[in-house]
């Protein structure tokens, strides 16, 4: 949810809540904040940013983005990178579905951020290497980008293609979508569905992304009918599938169709939007692709005893679930504890992304460093922006003690048939190294091809400059060119930084082979004589 989106749904939150007293037992986390206290702002040192970590809604808060070694941020624009040191920005393409004149939707779009495709190209061609996303939340009614699959399908399309038609090395996300549910993963398929119809081919993606929060997306009325309710019912879905709110009822908690404040910080299902996310990749054929978090943390609304009240409202500001507990700093600080142990330390060979050691998440990003809603439970910054709240001590000290490592993998080589004409082949050789470490190398990287595996009759050598980025999202592509080759098999190998430049967690991975078939098929014609 964004800052300037998520007010709404809180302030439409607060006044459904009524609420009675029950405890709530609350989880404990790696890193205690009872232990931490308000801090002011560190000192800038040379340690660096992890890409593993990020976080959204920047503002006027930059400068605690490098005081928590944060990686990577998202401000959800489409605009010229930060300028803050280490720091990757992600610029999102803000889009709208049109409508006609009596307001029904028509199956076409509007870029809204930038404004034009020719606005889009130039930023594109200026920027190079970025990560983007096209759009934000497309499937959430009214308050975010608001198109059906349909429509999202085409706007991809023509986003996608417009984006590497100006940077070839930029890498393009779809949407995340608010949450992972039935009635969500029905977008993502009929979006799917709909692109290939459309253009004949599957729908290219670079890096999968995904937003995880736990809200009902639907209730009845008081006449029986099905409505919008907090996350919203996905566009264009079977309403059927949306999850409903409790209505307040503890009895409702534990439904499979149901989610109730309460389970606003389930890490158990936190866990189960995650494993969705990537099976349906899997069974997509996009297991071999990064995932990333783009947005989680809790977004219901807590005040302190000591807060200063807002106006005369002194107790309107802390929402209380169906057991009467609110969403204090405690929880919250438990909440994030236990969804970063997972984040950090779990793997799947089954369903995780290989190139990052079948880990299922690649990079996340908390909600937010401060969102501006008042009171808002996940602020990893104070409201007078004079220090971290003790959930921004909490992503810190976890961000810290992860430590920072850089690990090059040689990701894929390729075998190549090519045709001698009668004479000699010249093949192109080619391999595709990332880096699943959590920090870019600081020196070039070297790539040798060589003919034998002790690399020592060497055919070409790649030097790729430094800042090569970690977490296994930027694919890094070289190519040697190996002259003088006879019909028949000849296997070459590739070895990543040969003289061992680069400190790296894992020396194992750096090497790999492949053949090249010089004339691999031979077609006999009859000849006819008189």
């Amino acid at each position: 949810m964004t800052r300037f989106l998520s007010r709404p749904l809180l302030l439409l939150i607060t006044t459904v809540l009524l609420a009675v007293a029950v405890l709530v037992v609350q989880r404990t986390g790696n890193v205690s904040s009872a232990t931490l206290q308000e801090e002011p702002l560190g000192q800038t040192d040379t340690t660096p940013n992890s890409c593993r970590y990020g976080t959204s809604g920047i503002g006027t808060h930059a400068n605690f983005v490098d005081d928590m070694r944060l990686g990577w941020i998202i401000d959800f624009n489409a605009r010229p990178p930060s300028s803050i040191a280490g720091v990757e920005y992600m610029p999102t393409v803000r889009i709208e579905q049109q409508r006609d004149g009596s307001g029904a939707r028509i199956n076409a779009y509007n870029l809204v951020s930038p404004p034009s495709m020719a606005a889009l190209e130039t930023l594109v061609s200026n920027n190079p290497g970025l990560v983007w996303q096209i759009g934000n939340e497309v499937d959430r009614y009214q308050w975010q980008d608001d198109l059906w699959p349909q429509a999202y399908a085409k706007a991809y399309h023509d986003i996608y293609y417009t984006i590497k038609a100006n940077d070839p090395t930029a890498q393009v996300a779809p949407s995340a979508l608010v949450e992972v549910t039935p009635g969500r993963l029905q977008y993502l398929d009929i979006v799917w569905n709909e692109y290939r119809r459309l253009y004949g081919e599957p729908m290219p993606v670079d890096v999968w992304n995904m937003h995880i929060y736990i809200l009902p997306e639907a209730e009845y009325d008081q006449n029986g009918n099905l409505v919008y309710s907090r996350a919203a019912i996905a566009l264009g879905t079977d309403p059927s599938l949306a999850i409903l709110f409790s209505g307040g009822n503890p009895a409702l908690c534990g439904n499979t169709n149901v989610y109730c404040y309460a389970e606003h910080d389930d890490i158990n299902i936190f866990i189960e939007q995650v494993v969705a996310m990537r099976t349906w990749m899997k069974a997509h054929g996009q297991q071999n692709k990064p995932l990333i978090l783009t947005e989680f943390g809790t977004l219901y609304p807590y005040r302190e005893a000591s807060d200063p009240p807002e106006g005369s409202c002194d107790t309107c500001y802390s929402l209380k679930d169906e057991y009467g507990n609110v969403f204090d700093r405690t929880r919250v600080t438990n909440f994030m504890n236990a969804t970063l142990d997972y984040l950090e330390n779990t793997t799947d060979p089954a369903l995780g992304y290989p190139d990052d050691n079948y880990r299922l998440v690649q990079q996340w990003n908390w909600y937010a460093i401060q969102d501006g809603s008042p009171f808002f439970s996940s602020n990893l910054v104070q409201d007078d922006g004079s220090a971290l709240t003790p959930m921004g001590q909490t992503y810190k000290a976890r961000n810290i003690a992860q430590g920072f490592d850089i690990n090059l993998r040689l990701s894929q080589t390729y075998a190549i048939p090519v045709w001698s004409g009668g004479g000699t082949a010249t093949a192109r050789l080619t391999a595709t190294i990332r880096n699943n470490g959590n920090v870019p190398t600081q020196a070039p990287v070297k790539v040798t091809f060589a003919s034998d595996a002790g690399m020592n009759n060497v055919i070409g050598e790649v030097e790729i400059p430094a800042g090569v980025m970690g977490c296994a999202t930027r694919p890094y592509t070289v190519s040697v060119d190996w002259p003088g080759l006879t019909p028949g098999l000849h296997r070459y190998w590739v070895k990543v930084d040969r003289e061992n430049v680069i400190p790296e967690t894992v020396e194992g991975d750096n090497s790999g082979s492949s053949f090249v078939l010089v004339d691999p098929q031979q077609m006999l014609l009859p000849r006819l004589t008189r």
